[in-house]
This record gives structure tokens, sequence and C-alpha cells, in this order.
């Protein structure tokens, strides 16, 4: 959780009533720049989550973001309740905590498993280096200097399947079709697909569109030689410089699956109908 007012204003109600019902409670504070920098607090940290039955997590989705990182693989569910922002992982609003408890004390509150992306990057040589967690959202090559495209080419399952000169590439899950992807005219998919979007940035070809392949499919994006926009990495937000003149990225399914708790008939069309402002269903005469 992060230390913000909003936090605050909730987390004395939610121990009460956590307490009132008997629970061991645990509270974890984890900076942003942990995330990256601490890689041995985090393993404790993950450790301690492991043994829970429930993880709330109270921010946005970044914050939600964050702790998947920290209990993707241990089978222990995340509730995001949502204190500010937009708030697609997060679907569920503070001011209905009380109902999300409800519903997990009397075993009713749903259950979602979250595909992830596993990451391995170049740096400098022709060595595969794997990213320390894996992505719930996307993953994302971007041009390092603002007025330069780069130069990439795209591989699946070992097949050219075409380069490009753009701003970047995101890759992304399902879960995280509706962030960056979404601003990158990339489509929504429905979190329970076993697919992989792939949406170039700013292409300079028209011709060159979004496209999905299975979700077990090996991507790999090399960045051409020449290129005058050094490409760096983005894995959930977090960045890594490339280096190198001829850097590689390859993604895949990862092992790991985040569980993200919600309230009972929440509907994914609902969560898109209410954070996207889409309209209501057209009345007709008689209806």
């Amino acid at each position: 959780m992060p230390d913000h007012g909003g936090v605050n204003a909730i987390l004395p109600g939610l121990l009460a009533r956590l307490r009132d019902e008997g629970c061991d409670i645990t509270t974890v504070t984890v900076p942003r720049s942990d995330i990256t920098t601490k890689p041995d607090k985090l393993r404790d940290v993950s450790a301690l989550l492991a043994d829970q039955r429930l993880v709330i997590s109270l921010g946005g989705d970044g914050t939600l973001l964050s702790t998947a990182r920290l209990v993707a693989g241990s089978g222990v569910p995340v509730l995001g309740l949502n204190l500010k922002g937009l708030g697609f992982l997060t679907a569920t609003t503070a001011d209905r905590h009380a109902a999300a408890l409800d519903a997990f004390f009397n075993g009713t509150l749903v259950i979602e498993e979250r595909r992830m992306l596993s990451v391995a990057y170049t740096q400098g040589n022709d060595t595969l280096h794997p990213f320390p967690f894996a992505a719930l959202n996307d993953v994302a090559i971007v041009r390092g200097v603002p007025t330069r495209m780069v130069q990439l080419e795209v591989l699946i399952n070992g097949e050219f399947l075409t380069s490009l000169e753009a701003d970047g590439l995101i890759l992304t899950t399902p879960t995280g079709s509706t962030a960056y992807n979404l601003a990158g005219g990339g489509s929504i998919f429905w979190p329970e697909l076993d697919v992989i979007g792939i949406t170039p940035i700013m292409p300079h070809a028209l011709s060159i569109r979004p496209v999905i392949v299975p979700g077990e499919a090996l991507i790999e994006i090399r960045g051409l030689t020449g290129s005058r926009g050094q490409p760096h990495l983005s894995v959930d937000g977090h960045p890594v410089v490339l280096q190198g003149p001829c850097p590689r990225v390859q993604v895949t399914r990862a092992a790991e699956r985040t569980l993200l708790a919600r309230l009972p008939g929440t509907r994914f069309g609902d969560i898109l109908r209410e954070k996207l402002v889409w309209g209501g269903r057209l009345r007709h005469n008689g209806d």
C-alpha cells in the first residue's frame, strides 16, 4: 500500500473489521524504488505474503501491479481497493470495502486467474538476462531519444513477422489491454483470453497494425543495427536502457499467475462501461 492520505482514511475501519472477524493482520508498505533496487527485501515480503489467505492492495492500479509482483505464483488472491484514478484492476472502490469483506468471509468473492509475461533481454552482448519479475500488464520497447524513432524487427516463434520504424512497440496481456495498449490504439481483450497483443506505437508505415498471437507464442524483438533511437525496455512501467548495437528482447507467457479478487456480480463489460463512460442500452418503443 502507498503512503498517502487515502490509505489513512480507510485503514482504521478496514483493520477494525478484520480484527472483529478474528483475522491475523500483516501490513506492508513497499516503496516503489525497492521494486528493482532491493530484491532481497522483496523476497522476504513475498514469503510473508504467501502465507496469507487474502492480500488487500490499497491505492490505484500501480499499487496493485507492485503487489502482484510480490504474490504472483503464490496462490494468494489480491483484492484491489481503488483510492484514486481510473482503476481497471482496482475496480472495487474504497467505499465498497465492507461489501468486499462480506463477500470474502461468506465465500462469494470471485477469484480470477490472470496471465503474466516473462521477459528476457540482452545487455551489450547476445546473452539473454531474465527480468526479475513477470509483467501483469505489459512490456514496452520504446524510443530513448524523443526526436528519434527506433527500428525494430519482430519474430514469432523464430519466424520473421515484420520490421518497423516507430516510437516503439507494446506487448500486452489481456489484463494490460486497457492500459498503455488502449492508449496506443490496441484492442481490448476479455481477461480470460490466452493471447498476447502486439501494438505498434506511432508506426511510420500505416500498414503496420496491431496483431494478436496465441498466449504460448515466443515473441522476439530486435533493435536494428544503426537505429538512431536507442530502444528502452519497460516492464509494467519499470525501465531498463537496452545496451549494445543490436539489443534483443524475448517475451512469452510466464509460469506465474496473479489471482485477482472482485465483488460478485461485477462483470468486465460493466467495468468497461463505467470506466470508459460508454453509453447505456438504447431504449426502443415497447421496451
